[in-house]
């Protein structure tokens, strides 16, 4: 009976390996062929060198498939030779590899009677339905960190929840999933994961009038005693509006405080929102992203960090619409796992930056998604320097780059909080193409930008001037910010 569990779980092994090797081959096709079109102009070694790296690694995945398809054959060959043996036999049998060995062991030394037609109809065979096309794309090689030697039953037993994976005599590597790299657990994450399930707890509990009297005194220990952020927020409002008053500007920066404080408690108790969330959220005209599915290549939904976002993808679900959201990993992983739990709980989607972010938002675009990400923020040296508030910053390229490769309809977003409700606006973008690739990026990057812009300067207050928006300098200008 633990002979056939074995059996059983080398080759459902085998069934995942390939099955997970075709998924992640398909989805590297569709991204190869987009970026094609992007950094395929002449000139660019990127694409040139992607596709020669791809052509090496055919053959060698091909030869790994076939040594795991005779492994999974030597396997059987053990389990039955184990199975139909003599009771008396304890001693480990190898994995033999050529037929005339197995067939001048099993003669000499165990005399196995010979497995009868009816017995070789009903053994395992692999299905070729997980088998990948003949013209696959590679997964990244490892050198695996364990290779297999020929074991006993015993070892068998306490190992029967790895994988059997041997490495071949021509020193294949083969390959494994790549690990996510998991980030430290510090005591004062602990500390701010035990504060923020506190006030989480409290806040879905506490009445509004609570609520608002917490709210101011959180704001005012924020902007007069801790000065979380002040010289940056200074810095931003003085360098984004130099023709208002500093006591404008510090009106605008008190106000953002106020924001903040309001965001943040909001957010703590969306999960009691569920079911009541139309009280909280309003659309004025949501026939535009309808208009927009009706395209079939999904919708990019592009906004800032303004006002409340985050009940946006949660109503848009409520109402029946299938959204992801593109969200960026919060410095301390235990309430980032706490905020991706609530959103969880909304039945969304989540992708958060990374490797293979490209890969997934191509394909909730393939199954007609609305994609939800925020593109205002600093992208260091990876974004492209348009201009936001007359000075020139580093921007997100993303959805510019997704619209040109899919063709899909982008939608920017607005939420501002008016009075006690989030009021929610799409402003459709038209876009014609007029020069090369990194110019149409440049220029369509450059209208979204703007776009935000007039909404931020009718409410500046709402938006999130804590962030260094202009660290990052173009090679000509050397000024120094923050």
């Amino acid at each position: 009976m633990k002979q056939e569990v074995l059996l059983h779980k080398s080759v459902q092994t085998q069934k995942s390996y390939l099955e997970m090797q075709f998924n992640i081959s398909r989805d590297l096709i569709r991204l190869h062929q987009g970026l094609q079109q992007i950094i395929g102009k002449p000139g660019n070694g990127v694409y040139f060198k992607t596709c020669k790296q791809l052509s090496e690694h055919q053959l060698r995945l091909q030869q790994i498939e076939e040594r795991f398809l005779s492994l999974q054959q030597d396997v059987i060959s053990y389990i039955s030779v184990r199975y139909h043996g003599s009771p008396k036999t304890s001693k480990s049998i190898s994995f033999l590899r050529s037929e005339a060995e197995k067939k001048s062991f099993l003669d000499k030394k165990l005399s196995v009677p010979p497995i009868s037609s009816s017995e070789k109809t009903t053994s395992v065979e692999t299905d070729k339905t997980f088998l990948p096309s003949s013209r696959p794309l590679p997964l990244p090689l490892r050198k695996a960190q364990e290779i297999i030697e020929p074991v006993s039953q015993q070892d068998l037993e306490s190992k029967s929840k790895k994988e059997f994976l041997v490495e071949s005599s021509s020193g294949i590597e083969i390959p494994e999933p790549l690990k996510k790299h998991k980030r430290p657990i510090r005591l004062r994450y602990q500390f701010e994961s035990f504060f923020f399930k506190l006030l989480q707890h409290w806040s879905e509990k506490a009445s509004e009038e609570s609520i608002g009297r917490f709210r101011s005194l959180l704001a005012f220990s924020l902007f007069r005693i801790f000065r979380v952020r002040r010289k940056v927020v200074e810095a931003n409002l003085e360098w984004a509006y130099p023709e208002l008053t500093p006591g404008r500007r510090s009106r605008i920066a008190r106000g953002c405080y106020q924001w903040g404080a309001r965001f943040a408690l909001d957010v703590l108790r969306m999960r009691s929102w569920q079911g009541i969330l139309e009280e909280k959220v309003c659309f004025h005209n949501l026939e535009l992203l309808e208009e927009a599915l009706n395209e079939g290549r999904g919708v990019l939904m592009i906004g800032a960090h303004f006002g409340n976002w985050e009940p946006l993808c949660p109503a848009l679900t409520e109402k029946g619409f299938a959204t992801t959201m593109y969200v960026g990993a919060q410095a301390n992983p235990l309430t980032d796992l706490l905020q991706n739990e609530t959103r969880r709980r909304w039945k969304i989607d989540t992708i958060e930056k990374g490797k293979e972010a490209t890969l997934r938002i191509w394909d909730a675009l393939k199954q007609n998604r609305v994609v939800g990400m925020l593109i205002d923020q600093d992208e260091r040296k990876k974004g492209v320097f348009v201009d936001f508030f007359g000075r020139t910053a580093s921007s997100n390229t993303g959805a510019a780059s997704f619209h040109l490769m899919q063709q899909s309809p982008i939608l920017l977003f607005t939420c501002p909080y008016i009075r006690n409700r989030i009021e929610i606006r799409f402003q459709k973008f038209d876009f014609q193409k007029t020069g090369t690739q990194e110019e149409d990026l440049k220029r369509l990057t450059q209208q979204m930008l703007a776009g935000l812009e007039s909404t931020i300067r009718r409410y500046p207050e709402q938006y999130f001037w804590m962030h260094k928006r202009w660290r990052t300098r173009p090679p000509q200008d050397s000024t120094s910010l923050y």
